[in-house]
């Protein structure tokens, strides 16, 4: 779901917010059936972390996609991914956008 955000530009934010809530719902709609709720929002978490890296102020950004990478326990969760997270964020300066991939990475 998070390379999709490729498809959308900055200004679009909000349709790939209403994609993103749209598609957790679908997930939890669908493996409810199946698993009980707990376990059910124990494995759609990364995705509520990505939703929130969108949708929470600036200063909690960096805290999201920390937590999503502790989530994600790193697998395919690279450089590219937070690139791609805080492309999206476009009431983000560039300076900021750089510090906060440091403070990522590290």
């Amino acid at each position: 779901m998070l390379t999709s955000s490729l498809k959308y530009a900055p200004e679009d934010l909000e349709k790939l917010q209403h994609k993103l809530d749209e598609e957790r719902e679908i997930t939890h709609d669908v493996f409810s059936s199946v698993l009980t709720v707990k376990d059910v929002d124990d494995r759609i978490h990364p995705l509520d972390l990505l939703i929130k890296s969108f949708k929470k102020t600036v200063d909690e950004v960096v805290v999201h996609v920390v937590n999503l990478r502790i989530a994600l326990k790193q697998k395919n969760f690279n450089t590219q991914c937070i690139k791609c997270i805080l492309r999206m964020r476009k009431d983000i300066s560039k300076e900021e956008k750089t510090v906060m991939l440091k403070l990522i990475e590290d």
